[in-house]
């Protein structure tokens, strides 16, 4: 219940049913890299969350194995820079502004 209420009444997922981030810089990508090893760098983007659109910034842990590129990029963003406010259900369970985004993500080359 309390998943359906946040989604549908403070994200309102059913009127804003997607979130877009568009990268438009990548910072600090190490000079060298081995196959298969970890790398950090940040990525850099406008993030859109029910039509309100804030610059973001990504810190990316990533791997690329031959040619296969897997990492996790995580970001902190304030509910109120995108226009909603945190969720609160009676004053019993009650969310901070900040939220955490975590974006998981396997890149293979097109064909």
């Amino acid at each position: 219940r309390r998943d359906n209420a946040i989604r549908q009444d403070w994200l309102e997922s059913a009127t804003y049913p997607i979130v877009t981030f568009t990268p438009t810089e990548i910072k600090n990508l190490p000079i060298e890299y081995t196959d298969g090893t970890d790398i950090t760098f940040e990525m850099v983007g406008d993030l859109t969350i029910r039509e309100t659109t804030r610059p973001v910034t990504f810190s990316v842990m990533a791997r690329l194995a031959g040619e296969k590129l897997t990492g996790t990029a995580t970001a902190t963003i304030l509910m109120s820079d995108f226009n909603f406010e945190a969720p609160d259900i009676a004053g019993i369970l009650k969310a901070e502004n900040e939220a955490k985004l975590e974006l998981k993500f396997v890149a293979l080359p097109t064909s």
